[in-house]
């Protein structure tokens, strides 16, 4: 139903600048991390509740890594892919693309 996946490594990164000012606290993510929801883990197997663990224990690593994404002006793209789930719609032909609901599960630390 679905074509081979792009082979990413050789499409253009695109690149937004931002302010140098610009950043990322502890406190902002210790209040996104708890607002997050439990659910499925994307490709990266990674749940929320891990994240939440890694970081109380390790508070500055998830800040270094947003503000280097926001320094370098660049987002790494295994944190940009996801597994597509089809749920199948009940009263629909199973050979019809209209007969599944697609559902994306992206890595959890992507999502921040």
């Amino acid at each position: 139903m679905f074509p081979n996946p792009l082979d990413y490594s050789n499409l253009p990164t695109i690149r937004t600048y931002t302010p140098d000012n610009a950043s990322v606290t502890k406190k902002e993510i210790v209040i996104v991390i708890k607002e997050v929801h439990k659910g499925t883990p994307g490709p990266d197997g990674i749940d929320n509740i891990i994240i939440q663990q890694i970081n109380k224990i390790f508070s500055i690593l998830f800040m270094e890594l947003f503000n280097k994404c926001l320094h370098l002006g660049t987002f790494s793209d295994p944190l940009k892919l996801g597994n597509i789930i089809l749920f199948k719609k009940e009263g629909k032909y199973e050979d019809e693309a209209s007969a599944n609901r697609p559902i994306s599960l992206l890595p959890t630390i992507g999502k921040y």
